[in-house]
């Protein structure tokens, strides 16, 4: 009777496990990790003059043209904050909700296509990091569409061989897609305005759907009120074949 009955609950643990739905996250808290410039100062060339990009918050202030670019942990742009709350909120949730209440799902989507091919899906973006972009007056005087600045963020995460989306948030309701280039650990973007700069990375397969393909060979719905009634039937169905096989193994053994 003792072993019949561990059989019948491991009959339910095995059925149980074997439907249990993966979560893909893309994990915004990364972007709290490195963002920096290169050698933490740098000089570039806009137009006919020079603009100093550093991650030194006491050079904002001075009568020379400076960019400056700060971890979120330490936004100086409050859009950055609003953001990064954004990004945090949509946690284990797709995306695309993220990128569509700021207006850039079809750039950001256009975008993966050129670099990544017709087949590759937002929902396999994740956050490699965040950082807020700002400039002075004086650098402002000398930047424009006409005459943007190319800024080289240094990135731990980042590889020569890897694929890349810089997006621009411009307000709370509206982001653009930047051009940008890469080698190990940095990618450098193109701007002519500035405000927080987000950076995702392409990782093919690492979506819900994908993950549940290798785990069950079948894409399940992952929204909520039908994860609810699915895996509670799934469940169900358990529990009762698993009685089954020990009710009749009882009755064949003669103790029913």
């Amino acid at each position: 009777m003792k072993n019949k009955l561990i059989s019948f609950l491991a009959a339910i643990t095995v059925a149980a496990a074997s439907f249990t739905p993966v979560m893909a996250e893309w994990h915004p808290s990364q972007a709290q990790t490195g963002v920096t410039v290169p050698a933490e100062s740098q000089t570039i060339t806009v137009g006919d003059q020079q603009i100093t990009v550093t991650t030194d918050a006491s050079k904002y202030g001075t009568d020379a043209p400076v960019i400056l670019v700060s971890p979120v942990s330490a936004p100086k742009d409050a859009l950055t904050t609003t953001v990064y709350n954004d990004a945090l909120k949509a946690g284990s949730q797709s995306i695309d909700a993220f990128l569509t209440k700021y207006g850039v799902q079809a750039a950001v989507n256009a975008k993966l296509k050129e670099i990544a091919g017709e087949t590759a899906k937002s929902e396999d973006l994740v956050m490699v990091g965040m950082a807020d972009v700002t400039a002075n007056d004086r650098a402002k005087a000398i930047i424009n569409a006409e005459n943007p600045a190319n800024i080289t963020l240094a990135m731990s995460g980042i590889k020569a061989s890897g694929k890349y989306i810089a997006v621009h948030f411009t307000s709370e309701t509206t982001a653009e897609v930047l051009p940008a280039s890469w080698t190990d650990g940095a990618i450098t973007v193109t701007m002519s305005s500035f405000s927080p700069v987000m950076i995702l990375s392409y990782n093919e397969g690492s979506s819900a759907a994908d993950a549940a393909k290798k785990n069950t060979g079948k894409t399940a719905n992952t929204s909520d009120n039908s994860n609810v009634l699915l895996y509670g039937g799934i469940m169900a169905v358990a529990v009762v074949a698993a009685g089954v096989v020990f009710f009749s193994t009882r009755k064949k053994s003669g103790q029913d």
